[in-house]
């Protein structure tokens, strides 16, 4: 068993205290769920707060919500550094540490942002030599330094160029002094060497991308690679550099003969775990290989895409897979680029434990599917009952998730997830989800979907980070970093309060801060938040003046409905201060005692408002406090719980309604149901939904629930036909009778067709510009997610506003890409968009080519004009015209060939008549059909077109912005227009 320790003591109550069970001779016996007690050591220095990777910052008083809303809390400062900051900033002995992709470090002031220094680590490589344009133009200092704050000691990977400016491309490790930015002796090390566990696995550092955050173990700084683009050979490495200034070892997740490409370590910028001395935990993409039968955890196969894998450091310092898990989907992930390790596992604290599984690991990847694991027995592949996944529970698809979990240990229990897919009713919005914590009737660990955030989340949208002070109740925000879409534009750092309101997570607080970076967390320390940039900038938040109160929120015990339950709030001032006025919300209401307002408090001192609950419901109310003073307004949480009189079972959700979902697939939601009443309840039956529906997790007649304790069933939804399917979970107790309606419905799926299958723009004069054009239809019954979206990065092909990855395409719509093309020098130019979507084609390739041809010299103009039956008009110079002339004087319009007017050879009357053709036979200039593939002058150009994406509308119908290539193209006649239908 591996316990994380916290630095907080934290007691967490899944909400199952106790449940009595019958035994097998009929009488009843109890089973107490005892929740151990943990602490947490707290960790600014290293990323998302601890090792376990939870985000979880228990020490930050001053962070709490009813400063954080009022006015005296703010951005403190912003700093400008060189290159983009794709690194979480971490603090530690005073000073604020910053990496850029330029290999720039910055030591700043964390209270001013100030300079404190500055170093260079190298020329930063250049994306374009590995044709990758993920993180472009540079890669520097990616992954999210560690450091030992002991030595003042930041250790830090860069990448650079062996001869420090262009050529072999090199990745070194940082040894770095935090006071003085001084490299410590003994470094930097270069990242070089084979495979312990593969010998013949070599480590190329130029094919490989250091993302994830490092880890600082035993004297050994971890740092895990995967690729750039997918660009192959690749292969997931975890490589150990002693911190006396060696490289320790190197261990590769594609052993194995053929030595194959995958199984990268990329997390979308979440760390190694580690949940004990010497232990590793890591997530995996894809691989392309198969494992022909089941095969056991604690026997991991040598190729280990999209798996969790556990690595243990042995005696020598080599590192050994001992455990994994991989779902049994492994194989269509890999088809459809599907990464289970496009999210980031987190070690949950151990008091989300129950029964005989006290240490868990919560991991989802772009399918969306949630798993929580036991980290004592991660589940192999396919190790259930016939052969499905060996795991403690495994929920949705909620959305595709490019992130990773963060965790709040009070009030219960939650996790949050952000999703970019799957939060609204035609399936394509994105949001932050809620779980809650929670266990089934056995004991078993669960969590469950509880609440969402009322705005969108898109793809780029960062992981969160949860403040409080320890595990007080109303303590707790969540932090992250929101922005619109994937370019980060318009970013925001937003504050929502940790436990939800009727589903919904409150947002408490928003600031814009320019660009943000895809993936990366706010950083904490000490009282403060701070956020890195893409554009260069790094903005500091927190007090920005002297608070005049402060006070903790009230938690009331529970009361009857109709009931009273009393409590006061404790305000202490700061300053002198004026109350102006008091307001309460939710089933709250201030006693006759309070305070008259207006009235005024010397600095200093403390005066009690007493506050009444009356809960009109049952189960969990919440509401606030409002302290109206002259230096602003203060919110302070109050939570109650409300009884029933009479014996009562109360259920959450009290409908389930799945998602379409395609045939052959699963979706799994929960239900909670909650003893509301005073006393215990003594359970008589329970009766699921038929088939397509399967029931888990529930109890045995004879099981007591306690008052107030809760257990959640789990609902699997597997539709083997198209159409709707329904039915109920009833529960009963007695004369009491809890009924939650359950249905779902199935569809065939999406299905993505790409039109032209292939982009060439026949022949251009070296540096004239064209704008191609190709459309992405889905033309199935269900919304399409791109899960993978690499464009063209030459210089010859350029994407105006690319669509990325967790782009969604609803059913029957399309949308037009745009591609600038422009030869630089003659000949043949190509290069690709790689994309595919989950429709279970695989991976499309879309094939670019353009040939460059020279311009001949202007000759004298002796012109001759034709016209044949296809409508093609042909202007030429003089009786030795050239091809590259031709080339330079003919434009494709709609299925029609064309003088150019501009072209350089042609003369004034010709060019006048051209045009007048152009007019009579009502053709326009703007859509082009060279071969097979499409591209317009880009003086004739149409405004950019809108896309689908999380969040946004749907695509329009224009026939000026999407007028499609019309004419023959490989005899199929006119090509269809962009619709949603």
């Amino acid at each position: 068993m591996r316990a994380l320790q916290f630095g907080a003591s934290m007691a967490l109550r899944v909400g199952v205290g106790a449940l009595a069970l019958s035994a097998c001779d009929g009488g009843p016996w109890e089973i107490e769920t005892v929740r151990a007690a943990s602490t947490i050591d707290q960790q600014e220095s290293t990323m998302a707060a601890d090792p376990g990777r939870t985000g979880f910052y228990p020490d930050q008083p001053a962070l709490d919500p009813a400063t954080v809303g009022s006015p005296f809390f703010g951005q403190l400062f912003e700093a400008t550094v060189d290159g983009q900051i794709y690194a979480q900033p971490l603090c530690a002995n005073g000073v604020l540490l910053v990496a850029t992709e330029t290999n720039h470090v910055y030591g700043l002031d964390p209270a001013m942002g100030g300079t404190l220094w500055t170093r260079q680590l190298g020329t930063p490589f250049l994306a374009s030599d590995v044709n990758c344009g993920d993180l472009q133009p540079f890669v520097g200092v990616t992954g999210t330094p560690a450091i030992d704050a002991d030595t003042g000691t930041a250790y830090l990977l860069s990448k650079t160029y062996v001869d420090g400016i262009s050529g072999t491309a090199a990745w070194y490790a940082h040894a770095i002094d935090i006071a003085t930015g001084v490299e410590r002796d003994g470094f930097p090390v270069e990242i070089a060497g084979s495979a312990s566990n593969e010998p013949t696995q070599v480590f190329n550092p130029k094919l490989q991308m250091q993302r994830p955050g490092l880890l600082l173990m035993g004297g050994v700084v971890y740092a895990a690679f995967g690729a750039h683009c997918d660009t192959r050979p690749y292969s997931g490495w975890v490589v150990g550099i002693s911190t006396r200034g060696f490289v320790q070892t190197l261990w590769t997740a594609e052993a194995g003969p053929g030595n194959p490409s995958g199984a990268g370590i990329w997390q979308s910028g979440g760390g190694l775990v580690s949940d004990g001395d010497g232990q590793i935990l890591f997530a995996t993409g894809n691989d392309w290989s198969s494992f022909p039968a089941p095969v056991p955890g604690r026997q991991p196969p040598p190729t280990l895409g999209e798996s969790i894998v556990r690595l243990s450091v042995r005696s020598d310092g080599t590192l050994a897979a001992t455990d994994f898990f991989s779902p049994s989907e492994r194989d269509a992930l890999s088809q459809e680029d599907g990464d289970f390790g496009s999210g980031a596992p987190v070690a949950l604290p151990a008091g989300f434990g129950a029964g005989a599984h006290q240490d868990l690991l919560i991991q989802a990847g772009k399918s969306g599917y949630l798993f929580l694991l036991d980290r004592d027995d991660l589940g192999g592949y396919r190790q259930g009952l016939e052969g499905v996944d060996r795991v403690l529970q495994k929920l949705g698809p909620f959305g595709g998730v490019w992130s990773k979990p963060s965790v709040w240990p009070g009030d219960g229990g939650y996790v949050y997830v952000p999703v970019v897919n799957g939060c609204s009713v035609d399936e394509q919005a994105g949001c932050l989800r809620a779980f809650k914590a929670g266990a089934s009737a056995d004991g078993t660990p669960t969590l469950a979907s509880v609440a969402t955030t009322s705005s969108t989340f898109s793809y780029g949208a960062s992981a969160g980070v949860v403040t409080s002070r320890g595990t007080t109740s109303g303590s707790a925000l969540l932090w992250t970093v929101w922005s619109a879409g994937g370019d980060g534009v318009g970013g925001q750092l937003r504050a929502y309060d940790a436990v939800p309101q009727e589903g919904t997570l409150t947002l408490r607080y928003l600031a814009g801060i320019g660009t943000s970076a895809k993936f990366t967390a706010p950083a904490v320390g000490d009282g403060r938040v701070y956020v890195g940039t893409r554009d260069g900038h790094v903005a500091g938040f927190g007090v920005t003046g002297a608070a005049s109160l402060r006070a903790q929120g009230a938690v009331f015990p529970p009361a009857l409905v109709g009931d009273d339950s009393r409590s006061s709030v404790q305000v202490t001032t700061v300053g002198a201060v004026s109350i102006l006025g008091l307001g309460i919300s939710g089933d709250f209401a201030l006693t006759d005692a309070a305070p008259e307002v207006p009235f005024s408090v010397a600095g200093g001192a403390s005066f009690s408002i007493p506050v009444v609950f009356r809960p009109t419901s049952e189960g969990p109310i919440v509401g606030e406090l409002r302290i109206t003073t002259d230096g602003g307004p203060f919110v302070f949480s109050l939570t109650g719980v409300g009884q029933s009189r009479v014996p009562d079972l109360a259920t959450s959700p009290s409908i389930v309604t799945f998602a379409p979902i395609v045939i052959g697939s699963t979706s799994t939601q929960t239900v909670t149901i909650t003893n509301v009443s005073d006393a215990s309840m003594t359970l008589t039956a329970s009766t699921p939904p038929a088939a397509p529906f399967l029931v888990t997790g529930m109890p045995r007649a004879g099981t007591i629930v306690r008052a107030g304790d809760s257990f959640v069933a789990t609902i699997a939804y597997a539709p083997t036909t198209t159409g709707s399917s329904s039915g109920y979970l009833s529960v009963v107790a007695g004369n009491v009778v809890a009924t939650v309606p359950v249905e779902g419905s199935a569809l065939v799926g999406g299905k993505l067709r790409i039109a032209p299958d292939v982009l060439d723009a026949g022949s251009m004069v070296v540096g004239r510009a064209s704008t191609a054009i190709f459309q992405l239809m889905n033309e199935g019954d269900a919304p399409l997610l791109i899960e993978k979206s690499k464009p063209p990065t030459s210089s010859v092909f350029q994407a105006e506003d690319p669509f990325g990855e967790g782009t969604v395409i609803a059913p029957g719509a399309s949308f037009e890409q745009l591609v600038n093309v422009s030869p630089a020098v003659a000949g043949v130019a190509t290069d690709v968009w790689q994309l595919n979507a989950d429709d279970g084609q695989g991976l499309r390739v879309l094939s670019m080519e353009v040939t460059g041809v020279t311009p001949a010299p202007a000759v004298a103009p002796t012109t001759t004009m034709g016209t044949s039956n296809s409508a093609t008009a042909t202007l030429t110079s003089g009786p030795n015209v050239s091809e590259a002339s031709r080339a330079d004087a003919t434009t494709v319009v709609g299925g029609c060939s064309v003088a150019d007017v501009s072209s350089p050879g042609v003369g004034p009357v010709v060019a006048l008549l051209a045009a007048l053709l152009l007019m009579t036979r009502g053709h326009s200039a703007r859509g082009a059909v060279p071969r097979s593939g499409c591209y317009r002058r880009r003086r004739h150009r149409s405004s950019r077109t809108r896309r689908t994406r999380p969040g946004l509308p749907a695509p329009t119908t224009s026939r000026r912005n999407r007028r499609w290539c019309r004419g023959k193209r490989s005899g199929r006649g006119p090509g269809p227009r962009a619709s949603r239908r």
